[in-house]
């Protein structure tokens, strides 16, 4: 059962960025599915709670710069998209490495209170290193492979979308095992 998280995950987050779904279809969804993975059904709703206030909706524009290979100019609204932001200016003057430090960023804010669910380990450990540079590293690939033509997965950005989720999963499986 646990190796069935890599798909799941990768499935649900690409449900969770799709649009025309609910935020309650999408919540609920991912409510059950940490529910039922967690062996502690506390730690399991507090693991999805956290989840669902990590995501971010702010972090598109560095998607776009990553996947267009462009700069994109689009401001930034929340604290955790100012933090992340001036985080990838400071490092680096170059956009496109701002735009991966900035995903990771925003990847950190995203799961770190999730796998702070669980005790220090190397695992979590290895766990939030995946989550932080696999955001950025999974749109990095997705503009890389071959045009895929199936439905809900055929853009670059939802391709990515597929990928981060794999790699949740894959964070998740680590730390369960």
């Amino acid at each position: 059962m646990n190796l069935l998280l890599i798909p799941l995950f990768a499935i649900f987050n690409r449900f969770r960025g799709a649009s025309g779904f609910t935020i309650i279809g999408k919540a609920g969804a991912m409510i059950a599915l940490f529910y039922l993975l967690w062996p502690s059904w506390i730690i399991g709703l507090l693991a999805a709670i956290f989840y669902l206030l990590g995501q971010s909706c702010g972090w598109g524009w560095w998607i776009g710069s990553i996947i267009s290979i462009t700069p994109s100019t689009i401001p930034v609204s929340g604290i955790r998209e100012r933090i992340a932001s001036w985080a990838g200016k400071r490092i680096t003057s170059d956009y496109l490495w701002g735009a991966r430090i900035s995903l990771a960023v925003i990847g950190l804010f995203w799961w770190a209170p999730v796998i702070a669910c669980f005790p220090l380990s190397w695992m979590s450990l290895a766990a939030i290193a995946i989550c932080v540079f696999g955001f950025p590293l999974s749109f990095e690939i997705a503009i890389r492979l071959p045009k895929i033509k199936i439905n809900l997965i055929s853009h670059p950005w939802e391709v990515g979308e597929v990928i981060y989720g794999a790699l949740n999963g894959l964070a998740i499986y680590l730390i369960l095992n």
